[in-house]
């Protein structure tokens, strides 16, 4: 009997590792601007390009992170507007996905990038990444999921 509760104890770990990595892979590596500039810069000037892409993406990440933290005591104060700002969330995304289905059929034109310092490459990914809406919206959605369950 004791051998298979220590099964039924690895199993759930093992489950447990397995939900975690999915979890943590969708949210590294969602689709989206940082991760096509990334391509480009990897593919047309070299992999430090695209790796300190990347990084840019990653700092402005860490300091939606810590504003977040600072947030979350100001924001606590607001749980029964939480209804109402994520009506608002649901609208400003459905808006994102009427202008990208308006724009599917419109292709720019694919310039040719020259070769650039590697300090560009960083604050290309950092300031995609900081004034883009999604990285925020998804931490503030996150930040009113967390509130909604009551810590």
């Amino acid at each position: 009997m004791q051998g298979c509760i220590g099964v039924v104890v690895v199993l759930e770990v093992l489950v447990t590792i397995l939900a975690g990595t999915g979890i943590g892979l969708s949210l590294a590596a969602p689709p989206g601007p940082v991760n096509a500039i990334i391509a480009s810069h990897t593919v047309t000037r070299s992999w430090r390009a695209g790796f300190l892409v990347g990084l840019g993406a990653t700092t402005a990440d860490t300091i939606f992170l810590g504003v977040s933290v600072l947030a979350h005591s100001a924001i606590s104060s607001i749980r029964g507007w939480i209804p109402f700002i994520a009506f608002l969330g649901a609208g400003v995304l459905a808006y994102f996905a009427w202008n990208a289905f308006r724009a599917w059929n419109r292709s720019g034109d694919i310039l040719e990038s020259k070769p650039e310092e590697h300090a560009k490459s960083y604050a290309t990914g950092l300031s995609v990444n900081i004034t883009s809406p999604f990285p925020f919206l998804d931490v503030a959605s996150r930040l009113i999921i967390q509130l909604a369950e009551g810590d």
